[in-house]
């Protein structure tokens, strides 16, 4: 009995038997209406068998009828075999990441016909295919060349393929499942998982030995990308060094402890590497290692002195907050940016799980890091990766905290009920709200300026702050209610909030086109002059939970305004799924407002289940609503 082929299952296990239009059926395999009339003929003469049929009825579409000798077992006869393995993608998104995988796997090179025949895709939908799989690769500096007669392959240094192949088979997930790596499919049999558990255990033992720290995610990084180099190396794609740099490197701790790590390696793999596998290694613990002090040139020192000055300046410029007596920072800075600069250059990059989660909670905090990455940038003439971006961010959000916790609201406690229910109210309401963000002072009578006097009995007098009278079981919400109208009492939400800064449903099939229409949206509302050129576009920041943030860094943006914009369908865009962008503009990068509004965005685009409910009812109203809940 013949069997169908992929695509005719897939055509087929779309169509079952609710009705569904060829058009749908085309649209959603990528192939023309005319292919799958054809497809569905082909489909009946081998279903046949089984007493079934794929039937049209006008105005509806197609339909799976089943006779009365139906036989459900020969119709699974028909299935492909390798269908069940899931070995063929059936998603724009999936054939992307299939091509890429391919590419930086295979030593030969590859027809780009033979990728088409193998994906049942067309031409033209190849071609555009290649397109995104070329700019995902030359992300890491991999590029895709073709030679006539032969076809296409992936071309770059073994550094860099190793960093691709860490990030596309270890790392990347649509599904945003989570982060362990032992759950990772490289470990899905007994055997890789006992050799990634030896290889942690090596590593462990070895920085012990050479009192060397690492964090326990550096020490799983670290065993993925040996479990990578051991597959590499067992087809003879080594690392290539020349004579200088193992110069450079033969006398450090790193390179002595990689040599032990390389001998237990050998013995384990029984084969032997060669040395620039150790200098690999020893780039990995170095870009990895904890350390309490920097040995740089003096001339590394005044140029980090410079970098960190500029940065300081830039953000002061561009949103008033002044780093300048922040000696913590400037210490931490002091230690992190030239080992970061040293990845960067080396391109051994610490993957940041949490980057996406860090974007989201402190979108404030985000755009202070924008702007030292184009300090560092012109200072170190390197692109600031999304993962060092995610460590540096938290750097920064730890200044704004510091900055918030050094101004603490003053809270007068007035009490006329007696000691002990005055210390019962004070101990409720420290105990609510946390002592960090607010100075709870008890109180006779008020002598100086507060931010708010809580009071257990009616007040006659006139003060200048507001105040909230304890006279029911309900008074911590109040406190909670009115603190809220103090901290963002500068912050008319209505502003920034309007349904002419709301887009719903709009198209796109790729990121590009996505793109492209929310700007033309931006233009049409006359809130940009023109459309932006490539290189004054905003900044884009994936921040999980299928939203991404647009940063107006060009200042390109003529109104204040939380833009919000939901999709048709979901786009794939750097790392994930994509179904929502926003973006913050306040009038001036340095006002409060700006702070605020991000307070409020990263709170709701937090709340997944707020954000699902904006694209399971789009609704203005009920996003506003929403949005002020935040407060």
């Amino acid at each position: 009995m013949d069997s169908l082929t992929i695509r005719q299952y897939q055509i087929l296990e779309m169509i079952d038997e609710d009705y569904i239009t060829a058009d749908k059926i085309a649209e959603h395999l990528d192939i023309s209406v005319r292919t799958v009339k054809s497809e569905i003929s082909k489909i009946n003469d081998i279903i046949q068998q089984a007493d079934c049929k794929i039937i049209s009825k006008s105005g509806k579409g197609y339909t799976l009828y089943k006779g009365n000798e139906y036989d459900h077992s020969i119709l699974l006869s028909c299935y492909p075999e390798k269908y069940e393995n899931n070995e063929i993608p059936d998603s724009y998104y999936e054939r992307v990441l299939y091509i890429i995988k391919k590419l930086l796997v295979i030593d030969y090179h590859v027809k780009l016909e033979d990728l088409a025949d193998e994906l049942f895709v067309s031409r033209p939908s190849m071609a555009q295919i290649m397109k995104d799989v070329r700019q995902r690769l030359a992300k890491y500096r991999l590029k895709v060349v073709s030679r006539p007669n032969y076809g296409i392959f992936a071309e770059g240094s073994e550094v860099d393929k190793r960093l691709a192949i860490a990030e596309y088979f270890f790392h990347d997930n649509l599904a945003d499942e989570g982060y362990q790596l032992e759950t990772n499919k490289m470990f899905s049999n007994d055997d890789a998982k006992q050799e990634y558990q030896v290889v942690m255990g090596m590593i462990k033992d070895i920085c012990s030995q050479y009192h060397i720290d690492m964090s326990d995610y550096s020490v799983h990084n670290l065993a993925v990308h040996i479990h990578i180099s051991m597959r590499r190396c067992t087809f003879y794609n080594y690392v290539k060094v020349d004579e200088n740099t193992i110069a450079k490197w033969q006398n450090t701790i790193e390179f002595k402890a990689a040599l032990k790590l390389i001998d237990a390696l050998e013995k384990y793999w029984d084969f032997l590497l060669p040395v620039g596998e150790s200098i690999y290694l020893a780039q990995h613990i170095r870009s990895k290692r904890i350390i309490e002090s920097n040995h740089i040139t003096s001339k590394q020192e005044a140029d980090l002195h410079k970098c960190l000055n500029l940065i300081m300046a830039e953000i002061n410029n561009n949103f008033g907050f002044n780093l300048t007596q922040d000696s913590e920072w400037y210490k931490y800075m002091i230690l992190h940016i030239p080992l970061m600069i040293e990845r960067l250059q080396t391109h051994m990059i610490i993957r940041n799980p949490l980057v996406k989660d860090n974007m989201r909670r402190y979108l404030f905090a985000a755009k202070l890091t924008h702007s030292a990455c184009e300090v560092i940038t012109q200072i170190y003439g390197v692109e600031v990766d999304s993962n060092e971006f995610g460590y540096l961010l938290l750097y920064f959000n730890l200044a704004v905290t510091r900055f918030e916790l050094t101004k603490p609201l003053k809270i007068a406690l007035l009490s006329g009920r007696g000691r002990p229910e005055a210390v019962m109210i004070a101990n409720e309401i420290k105990e609510r709200f946390s002592s960090h963000k607010y100075q709870i002072v008890e109180v006779d009578k008020v002598t100086e300026a507060y931010d708010l006097i809580i009071s257990t009995y009616r007040i006659n007098e006139q003060y200048n702050c507001p105040c909230v009278i304890i006279n029911d079981d309900n008074y911590l919400e109040k406190i909670h209610d009115k603190l809220v109208d103090i901290r963002y009492k500068d912050l008319d939400l209505d502003t920034f909030i309007k349904e002419e800064y709301c887009t719903f449903m709009l198209d796109g099939d790729t990121k590009e086109e996505v793109e492209n229409n929310f700007y033309q949206e931006l233009y049409k509302k006359e809130l940009i002059k023109e459309i932006p050129e490539e290189y004054n576009k905003c900044l884009v920041d994936e921040l999980g939970n299928g939203i991404v943030h647009f940063q107006d860094s060009y200042r390109i943006v003529r109104k204040s305004m939380f833009y919000v914009c939901t999709l048709k369908k979901p786009v794939y865009w750097d790392k994930e799924l994509v179904r929502v962008l926003v973006l913050t503009k306040t009038k001036k990068e340095h006002d409060k407002d700006l702070y605020n509004l991000c307070r409020v965005v990263s709170k709701w685009a937090n709340d997944k289940a707020k954000v699902n409910k904006l694209l399971k009812n789009p609704s203005f109203e009920e996003l506003k609503k929403d949005l002020k809940e935040k407060l």
